[in-house]
């Protein structure tokens, strides 16, 4: 399954939700590789010090070589920069199409970057759409869900929440896109800035703050294997 990570809108946690949810899969045994449209790579400064190698994703695909570097227990191939050549999206297919047998999961990290954003969309089985609860993230969104084929949203995911007046507001109307199963909330936490801050994931703690953060991310993974598996 090729699942993206869609939303045109900075400080969502995009980032920091693709980590958790590639490493709760890698920890049910499945091989994932994560992409980025970042050429900032927030994936790798999340979970690993350092500098990157020159090399990632446009390299691979011209090179037919694997440049992925192991984070955690899942792999990730960097962006080196956002000039793409004629003819990158029927290369980036062809390439794709070459390396997922090879994966359970490709997931995608993905920011609104000319001639990739409706590549990605395309190439995607599944989208989840994370969202803030504010006005801006709202109307932005609007205009996402209006460029996606509906069928292909598996989920929305509410980040940073805090049980506000404004923020119950637009919960409410985001409510009203979905269904209960298909919407999970990730609260606003001190021990998130924590973990990002250690370069770690909710899957390196263990206390009940935490856990109930990993179940939030339990329940989006079950979602998501159970939708490959149907």
């Amino acid at each position: 399954m090729i699942l993206l990570i869609k939303n045109n809108k900075g400080g969502i946690g995009k980032s920091f939700l693709t980590c958790q949810i590639a490493k709760g899969l890698a920890l049910a045994e499945k091989k994932v590789l994560v992409l980025t449209s970042d050429t900032q790579n927030n994936v790798f400064n999340m979970l690993a010090k350092g500098e990157l190698d020159k090399k990632g994703l446009l390299a691979s695909m011209r090179e037919k070589k694997d440049y992925s570097l192991k984070l955690h227990n899942f792999r990730f191939l960097p962006l080196e920069k956002t000039l793409f050549v004629g003819g990158f999206k029927e290369k980036f297919n062809n390439w794709i199409n070459g390396i997922k047998k090879d994966y359970d999961y490709i997931i995608i990290d993905s920011t609104p970057v000319l001639n990739l954003d409706k590549v990605f969309i395309d190439v995607a089985d599944k989208v989840i759409i994370p969202v803030t609860c504010d006005e801006s993230t709202f109307i932005g969104t609007l205009n996402i869900m209006e460029s996606i084929d509906i069928k292909k949203i598996l989920c929305f995911i509410i980040n940073k929440y805090e049980n506000t007046k404004v923020q119950k507001k637009y919960r409410a109307l985001i409510e009203k896109w979905t269904t209960p199963d298909n919407l999970f909330i990730v609260k606003k936490s001190s021990q998130i800035e924590q973990i990002i801050e250690s370069k770690k994931t909710v899957w390196d703690y263990k206390n009940k703050q935490v856990e109930e953060i990993q179940e939030v991310f339990y329940n989006v993974i079950s979602k998501i294997i159970l939708e490959s598996e149907s």
